[in-house]
């Protein structure tokens, strides 16, 4: 009876090992199927994150090829606008702005000017050197600029030879004529072209600074190099104090 009673308890551990095996074997089934899930979707998320950064990749190899185009296209525009820009500043070349002359109720400019070249003693003056004589819009409370165009740059250049005896009798109290001033016809682009190179020469030390021929220079002292400033780079070289290309004197007087 004693053996039999020791088969039967042997039995019992025996079927109780196996209910503890089965759940073993049910429990290492699930970790392998949660490990076999798992594995899946990190290849599914490896594979999404590939794509991913492919396309990432694509995106930023189409917006280097955009900013490609549009520094392209900006420096296309910028030497269209720069080309404009030169040739309406050539077709002034034979304009002069006549600054300083108040504006009379009934006045007549052709008159004027002819009276005025004969103040100025200009060599061989006719009337038919004056193309067009006519006066520039003007904001409200400011005197109206007078622009005369002549018949060719030669005649232009005889009567801006004379700003020398302009000043002379602008200077004068005996008021033979008013207080003029003769400048050059400047395109907007070139106005503030020079009204920034002005200002940035005289906050950097430069001494001079004029448009002659409708270019634009600055000098630094007397007898330092002349330097044309054509774009608003070389207004940051002057800031920098790192000059331009510099000209001779005979191409600044040109």
């Amino acid at each position: 009876m004693a053996e039999v009673k020791s088969i039967h308890t042997k039995l019992d551990a025996l079927l109780l090992l196996k209910t503890e095996l089965s759940k073993l074997a049910t429990t290492v089934r699930e970790m392998e199927e949660s490990v076999s899930f798992l594995s899946k979707r990190y290849d599914t998320v490896l594979v999404e994150l590939k794509s991913t950064q492919e396309k990432a990749a694509s995106r930023e190899a189409e917006l280097q090829s955009l900013k490609e185009v549009v520094q392209t296209q900006a420096h296309q525009l910028d030497q269209i606008l720069r080309e404009q820009n030169e040739a309406e500043q050539y077709s002034r070349k034979a304009n002069m702005e006549i600054h300083g002359l108040t504006m009379g109720v009934k006045e007549n400019l052709s008159e004027w000017i002819a009276k005025l070249a004969e103040t100025l003693e200009v060599p061989n003056f006719s009337t038919d050197d004056i193309v067009a004589i006519h006066r520039l819009p003007a904001k409200q409370g400011t005197i109206p600029t007078i622009l005369v165009r002549f018949a060719s740059v030669a005649l232009k250049e005889t009567w801006f030879g004379l700003r020398g005896k302009l000043r002379e009798l602008r200077d004068d109290d005996s008021d033979v004529i008013p207080k003029l001033f003769f400048n050059e016809n400047l395109t907007r682009a070139n106005r503030r072209l020079f009204w920034l190179a002005r200002v940035t020469a005289k906050a950097n030390g430069y001494k001079f600074a004029w448009v002659r021929g409708g270019r634009i220079f600055v000098k630094k002292f007397e007898d330092a190099p002349l330097i044309r400033v054509i774009s608003e780079a070389d207004i940051c070289r002057i800031t920098r104090d790192a000059s331009p290309p510099s000209v001779s004197e005979s191409e600044a007087n040109v």
